[in-house]
């Protein structure tokens, strides 16, 4: 994950990896999560915890089709 801070406020955050997304909405639902606090922040945890899903979805096919290309590439090689 890269950030990019002006005076310690940050500007944008750019996730590189499925990870990213997933320890940044870990790491925000943990600051909703302090007492008094659910009720106040529970749209913001919903559409964290779909954006936690799609990713964990998004994460899953990237294995999946990477799996297939590694078994792809050694069906070509044996043809050869």
């Amino acid at each position: 994950m890269t950030e990019n801070t002006n005076n310690g406020n940050i500007k944008y955050l750019k996730l590189d990896t499925i990870d990213d997304v997933k320890s940044l909405v870990c790491d925000i639902l943990s600051e909703c999560n302090e007492p008094g606090m659910l009720k106040e922040n529970s749209g913001r945890m919903v559409a964290l915890l779909h954006v936690w899903l799609k990713a964990c979805s998004l994460g899953v096919e990237y294995e999946e089709i990477r799996d297939i290309k590694a078994r792809l590439k050694v069906l070509e090689e044996a043809k050869q």
